[in-house]
């Protein structure tokens, strides 16, 4: 029987702390540049052939217990992508902003994260004919399964956005961070009739393309 979804989300999060507790300075450079390289093998893959030389990806600022993403952000830039970090807003909502490298980060008031400082992008702006647009996109995740079911961190920051790409007929390919423990076999955790499925999960180890 599937476990419920905050039961599993507090076992794999008691996880991540014991791990973390362990980990080096040099480990987590180590960690980082793996889930950097792995992501963007995936991404080579997975844009779309309409797609310019600059494609727009969106990305995140990974929190403490997460998935390192700065290596990967980086990378991005390297490949000339315009990059898209969110920016939580009053009810659950989330804007965009175009991340560089040393760019100024704030604490975020309504969740655990750091978050870039410059002009967000709401939905409508960032689908108008003058915006970035959205070709890729990465997601944090707690845990996916062999189905390419996303656990997420229970915010339902992602959630309401993925649902409203599906209901404006955006079909981006969603990939999801998790460490390779956390890439679960079917079933590991229930699974909603609103949960909306990814097109691949990328740990440190490997990548997965579900095939949709």
């Amino acid at each position: 029987m599937p476990a419920d979804k905050a039961e599993f989300r507090t076992v794999q999060r008691t996880r991540r702390r014991a791990d973390a507790a362990l980990r080096t300075d040099d480990d987590a450079a180590r960690l980082s540049g793996s889930f950097g390289a792995q992501a963007m093998a995936w991404l080579s893959t997975a844009l779309p052939a309409d797609v310019s030389s600059a494609p727009s990806v969106a990305c995140y600022l990974n929190a403490a217990l997460e998935p390192p993403t700065l290596a990967l952000l980086g990378a991005l830039r390297e490949r000339g992508c315009t990059v898209l970090v969110p920016v939580c807003l009053p009810g659950h909502l989330m804007e965009w902003v175009r991340w560089h490298p040393g760019i100024e980060v704030r604490r975020s008031t309504l969740a655990p994260v750091d978050e870039p400082v410059g002009p967000g992008l709401g939905f409508q702006e960032l689908f108008a004919a003058d915006g970035p647009g959205l070709d890729v996109m990465f997601l944090p995740a707690t845990a996916v399964d062999a189905a390419g079911n996303r656990l997420g961190q229970g915010g339902g920051y992602y959630d309401r956005f993925l649902a409203t790409l599906a209901d404006t007929g955006h079909d981006v390919p969603l990939a999801a961070l998790v460490f390779d423990s956390e890439f679960v076999p079917e079933g590991s955790f229930a699974v909603g009739p609103l949960d909306r499925p990814v097109d691949a999960v990328v740990t440190e180890q490997q990548w997965r393309s579900f095939g949709k």
